[in-house]
């Protein structure tokens, strides 16, 4: 555990003894600036600027520790609240709301089909968030890294797209370079792209396993917090100030009097297998974290499209917003040649489908275009970059007719079970050019 040692007749009384050092205002060992605050890193403590991590040496006396016992630091005066309760805003991809009388912020993640803004998760424009296309040779375009809008770079004139990277040609022989998923290598003045296959990523200068979920928050230590990067190769570590502990992934400071632990959440009970540590009784709040399952089964998410059956094994999924009454399906295949149209190379096709109206647990058919309670709309992607058009939600094609068939729906938390069939797709440009998609299967956790 680190220690400082804190001399004269104690803390209290360190400006008086001459504390500081003679150091520079904000800097480690020196005062801190007259709003209480020091430079980035450190943590103001009776008047002076210590890093709460490597510790350091003033000369002794008192011996102070810093780390899980904090709590009995009377240099360190909890807050009785950290929040106003009821209040409700972001922590990276969760949506935290202020609970326990303002003692603590309890998380939900948004999952991998939509972002957190304002408070809100809202429906991503793109997925994954960081990864990057190529709508042509010339045009390289990336999801953001929230997902929430597709950003378009125009190659310079000595370059060309390459996955989804604008990259400089000729190149010089043997270099390598990651893009997300894709490991490009220079040979004979050329870049040549390999996909790296599912459940890895590229990092370095290789295709390696993820090992974790992109975005995932989850504490490594009760001072160390750990977000899991956009394509699940590394954790991104942000150590806690002197005052904070790491919860669910977050640093937030430590409460007086603090509320009784939750259940576990699902968010630090994940192992290696992405799978929860289930609890004797289950909570409706311990339900709504469990993470969805990414374990892939060929044959329960596919589609025949135009004539050629699909099977979505980069991304299945699904997000059931209770307060809309909206439940999303989204399944993503891997890239594929010829599809829905010959000549079409190296594509991935995006659907979603949406259902509003309806109650968790309800199940029955559901059609296109005719007047009910429910509304029943399917898009379509098929790689190349979307058109942007509001009415499409930056999809190619639009459902004009379906039959939809929900037969197992769990609530709060389990399979969406079902098909979709007859679905006859129009361009969002309306130029007469139609897509047919039969005999689709969707088996996905929400």
């Amino acid at each position: 555990m680190k220690r400082f040692l804190i001399g004269c007749i104690g803390l209290a009384l360190l400006v008086a003894c001459g504390g500081g050092g003679g150091q520079e205002a904000g800097t480690e060992g020196g005062p801190c600036y007259p709003n209480g605050t020091c430079n980035d890193g450190l943590t103001c403590l009776s008047e002076l600027c210590v890093n709460p991590l490597s510790g350091m040496d003033i000369a002794g006396g008192t011996d102070v520790s810093v780390g899980s016992d904090m709590d009995n630091v009377d240099l360190f005066p909890l807050p009785e609240t950290i929040c106003d309760d009821g209040d409700v805003k972001c922590f990276g991809n969760y949506i935290g709301t202020c609970k326990y009388n303002g003692k603590r912020w309890e998380l939900v993640s948004c999952g991998g089909n939509q972002y957190c803004d304002l408070g809100s998760c809202r429906a991503r424009a793109c997925v994954p968030p960081g990864k990057g296309d190529c709508m042509d040779d010339s045009t390289a375009v990336l999801c953001n890294e929230n997902g929430s809008a597709e950003e378009t770079t125009t190659c310079d004139s000595d370059q060309k797209c390459y996955g989804g990277a604008c990259m400089r040609v000729p190149c010089e022989a043997g270099s390598i370079r990651c893009e997300f998923d894709s490991l490009l290598q220079c040979t004979g003045g050329a870049w040549t792209v390999e996909s790296c296959p599912a459940g890895q990523a590229c990092k370095g200068d290789s295709c390696v396993a993820q090992v974790c979920t992109p975005e995932e928050a989850k504490c490594a230590t009760d001072h160390v917090a750990n977000i899991c990067n956009l394509n699940g190769t590394d954790w991104s570590q942000t150590a806690c100030l002197a005052n904070e502990h790491c919860v669910d992934g977050f640093c937030f400071p430590i409460v007086a009097n603090p509320p009784p632990e939750p259940v576990p959440d699902a968010v630090d009970k994940e192992d290696a297998w992405g799978q929860a540590d289930v609890p004797d009784v289950l909570t409706a709040e311990y339900l709504e974290e469990l993470p969805s399952n990414d374990v892939i089964i060929t044959g329960q998410n596919k589609a025949v499209i135009n004539g050629s059956e699909v099977q979505f094994l980069q991304l299945h999924d699904a997000d059931w917003l209770v307060a809309d009454q909206l439940l999303m399906i989204n399944l993503i295949s891997e890239k594929m040649d010829d599809i829905p149209f010959p000549g079409t190379k190296d594509v991935r096709h995006n659907l979603e489908i949406r259902l509003t109206g309806i109650a968790g647990g309800q199940m029955g058919n559901f059609t296109c275009g005719n007047p009910s309670p429910y509304s029943v709309q399917i898009w379509y992607r098929y790689g190349k970059y979307p058109q942007g058009d509001e009415q499409c939600k930056d999809f190619d094609y639009q459902a004009t007719a379906c039959l939809l068939t929900i037969e197992e729906f769990g609530v709060p938390v389990g399979k969406i079970i079902g098909s979709f069939d007859d679905v006859v797709m129009q361009d969002c440009k309306s130029d007469g050019t139609t897509v047919q998609i039969t005999s689709g299967l969707f088996d996905v956790e929400v």
